[in-house]
């Protein structure tokens, strides 16, 4: 009996909230950016919260009562994207990642690619992904989350901090964010083949320029309803008459000392 030959299927995947008013203005460009370079066969498949719930409701029915009742919103959107590379495959990518070209040619089809870490705390990120569909090293991670998750302190979900030091922010990088995923990496890198993808090339900073660059993370830094309604919220205070993508705007330029309208996409 022959093998069936692994094959990285041409699908891009990205999560997004249902309400696309909630979706920063940078998001935009981006996801223009993944359909310019991947036409004809290539097929985008945008999830979003019903359709995971609905996904998981039927494919992972033993997980669905931690799932529904799981308060943090930010983890289990991590998690979502480690089900959805099971299921499917293909190539993740976070809603503001920016694709220069196409890079699928240069991929091993028996290879699992991982986002090069941003930082000392953890070796790789989550925010591009790319393996075929049912390896069973994203079966092996999705278990790893629901079980850090399972025994959730309500506490930490009442003190959500901004500081990186704080409980809650340590617990969203630990629990199903890219330090758990790096964890992962280094304790099962030895039974599947994953590669970290060059982070020269690769999930490169808004602020880095190299003409060879692939992927570029903007570093929105604002995921969920919930972070969107804070960011709103907190600008309406100072400035009650200005739209929303354009507090959105002044709040990456105040984030990232970035601004958005004069950034050269080409």
């Amino acid at each position: 009996m022959k093998h069936q030959k692994l094959v990285i299927p041409k699908l891009i995947q990205q999560l997004e909230p249902d309400d696309k008013n909630k979706w920063h203005p940078i998001w935009k460009p981006c996801r223009t950016s993944w359909l310019r370079h991947h036409p004809g066969q290539w097929r985008f498949t945008s999830w979003r919260d019903h359709t995971i719930d609905s996904y998981i409701t039927n494919y992972w029915p033993d997980f669905w009562d931690v799932w529904h009742n799981f308060p943090i919103e930010i983890v289990r959107l991590d998690i979502a994207r480690y089900i959805i590379m099971f299921e499917q495959g293909g190539i993740y990518a976070d809603m503001d990642t920016y694709c220069y070209r196409n890079f699928y040619d240069e991929l091993e089809h028996d290879t699992i690619y991982l986002a090069p870490g941003a930082n000392n705390t953890e070796i790789v990120q989550n925010s591009l992904l790319i393996s075929t569909g049912r390896s069973m090293f994203w079966r092996e991670v999705i278990h790893e989350c629901f079980k850090r998750i399972k025994d959730f302190n309500i506490e930490i979900h009442k003190n959500r901090s901004v500081d990186p030091d704080s409980p809650f922010q340590i617990f969203v990088r630990r629990s199903a964010g890219c330090e758990m995923l790096s964890e992962m990496y280094e304790k099962l890198r030895s039974h599947y083949k994953i590669k970290i993808l060059d982070r020269s090339k690769y999930q490169v900073q808004p602020e880095y320029y190299d003409p060879n660059v692939v992927t570029r993370h903007m570093l929105t830094g604002r995921w969920g309803n919930e972070t969107h309604e804070a960011v709103i919220a907190t600008y309406r205070k100072k400035y009650p008459d200005m739209s929303e993508e354009d507090i959105m705007k002044k709040d990456y330029k105040e984030f990232r000392n970035i601004d958005i309208d004069t950034l050269d996409w080409n």
